[in-house]
């Protein structure tokens, strides 16, 4: 497990070639899209931690029990957690992995990067199930949105799926 806070810890991990290059490509395309977007001026170097940080789970982990960043074994806790999205990433070379977003209460979130098939098969099929999850909702809104319904037809399906999804926690 690889913690990230800042763009120095990204580049400490390339020149110690642990992980493949294609994943912290996607880590820092998403480090940088953070730190625009959660820019201080104040501060003189973007870190991530008062909102969440980036932690990559590596083959071997134990995700069952990520108490270490907040996920604790109680309930089966990384398989247990509602994620906001998990993402499939095409790392090129017929590799893939997941980026996934666990919301820890309104203003807390950590991003979970992993090469699939690095975990074992319960896990594997979870994120599989979870992003297919997200395509099968991002497909359903595009097609509602080219069949140009007007915004408020979307609002009590908004409302619905807020509800469900608090429901399950």
């Amino acid at each position: 497990m690889r913690i990230i806070k800042t763009k120095q810890d990204i580049a400490i991990l390339r020149r110690a070639e642990v992980l493949p290059e294609a994943i912290l490509a996607h880590v820092k395309d998403y480090v940088n899209q953070l730190s625009v977007e959660l820019e201080d001026e104040a501060e003189n170097q973007f870190r991530l931690g008062k909102n969440g940080y980036i932690v990559l789970l590596e083959a071997g982990d134990n995700v069952r029990d990520l108490s270490n960043v907040g996920l604790s074994h109680e309930r089966n806790r990384l398989l247990g957690s509602c994620p906001e999205y998990v993402e499939t990433l095409d790392l090129g070379y017929c590799q893939k992995a997941y980026k996934m977003a666990v919301l820890y209460d309104n203003d807390y979130l950590m991003t979970f990067f992993t090469i699939a098939s690095a975990h074992d098969e319960e896990v594997e099929q979870w994120l599989k199930d979870q992003a297919l999850m997200n395509i099968q909702v991002l497909f359903y809104f595009s097609h509602e949105i080219n069949n140009l319904k007007p915004l408020y037809d979307f609002i009590p399906i908004l409302v619905s799926i807020e509800l469900t999804i608090g429901e399950k926690i």
